[in-house]
């Protein structure tokens, strides 16, 4: 399994998602897995919900919706939910071979993102800025205000391990990654490794790398605390794999490996490639070790071994 090494990433041909109807380059704001070789992604500017084989690389179908849509998460029986947070609902879709809408839930907030696990919704708010779970009603189980002067919550992501589930919320205003329970307790936080806002441009800046070797640097293990000679870009998207681990990407095209257990970061890649640029999506299929981004030119793939 590569969670529990360094792996090697290795480019393949991306996926076009710009049809003939499409001629705007694609802000893929959001993306799933629905199986082994079907991806449903959000295109947010053009309105757009596109159904992808990733076999044949192409775009099986495109859903126009009447608000822009901002993520998407994957749910059984071959279903997604995907989210209008200008519109404050959420809406199902039968993800067969055509994209339809089956149902429709009225939120309290304009939704960010959304996540599924144990036949709930994972819900992460802006307006107000909240957390909250769902049953597939639409009925508030549980919900935790997250207002705070610095913090900004832009992603939400959810892994269950055994008995026990953790609610992983990416906060952009720190540069960190909450961890909460399924009660939505805060149990940590974890900082990502020399994780700073660019002065200019959006560039990567990387300074003088004292009392170790030279960049590059792939693969080794980072500590939190440790890193303060390295200066990546600003968070971008994370995801959580299983196995106690996240991978979180950064502007600069860095990919990065949290184990949560025991807060270790390990640099896996200083460079995704440009082509990743345009949109937050992020998905990893388990059978057939790919990891899918979004990318101003389509989805962008990596396989690693």
């Amino acid at each position: 399994m590569f969670f529990k090494r360094t792996p090697q990433l290795q480019t393949l041909p991306n996926i076009p998602v710009r049809t003939t109807t499409n001629r705007n380059d694609p802000w893929l704001s959001g993306m799933a897995l629905l199986s082994s070789d079907r991806l449903v992604v959000v295109d947010r500017w053009v309105q757009l919900v596109k159904l992808v084989d990733v076999v044949q690389l192409k775009v099986l179908h495109q859903l126009e919706l009447n608000s822009l849509p901002i993520s998407v998460c994957s749910l059984p029986g071959n279903r997604a939910a995907v989210t209008l947070n200008e519109k404050r609902n959420i809406l199902i879709m039968d993800c067969n071979d055509q994209l339809s809408i089956v149902d429709t839930i009225a939120v309290q907030g304009d939704s960010k993102d959304i996540a599924y696990s144990n036949n709930q919704l994972i819900v992460l708010h802006h307006t107000p800025l909240m957390i909250e779970i769902l049953h597939m009603n639409g009925i508030s189980v549980k919900q935790k205000m997250l207002e705070r002067k610095d913090r900004l919550p832009s992603q939400v992501s959810v892994m269950t391990e055994g008995d026990v589930t953790s609610i992983f919320v990416f906060d952009y205003g720190n540069l960190g990654i909450l961890r909460l329970d399924e009660d939505l307790q805060e149990q940590q936080v974890f900082h990502i490794p020399g994780a700073t806002r660019p002065p200019t441009g959006g560039e990567t800046c990387i300074r003088p790398f004292t009392g170790r070797d030279s960049f590059p640097f792939t693969g080794r293990d980072i500590f939190p605390m440790t890193v303060s000679d390295i200066c990546t870009s600003e968070p971008r998207c994370m995801l959580a794999v299983g196995e106690n681990q996240l991978l979180v990407s950064d502007y600069g095209h860095g990919l990065w490996r949290l184990d949560y257990t025991i807060g270790r970061w390990t640099l896996l890649s200083e460079n995704v490639g440009m082509a990743v640029s345009n949109g937050f999506g992020m998905a990893f299929c388990h059978e057939q070790n790919v990891l899918y981004y979004g990318g101003r030119d389509g989805v962008v793939r990596y396989a690693i071994s």
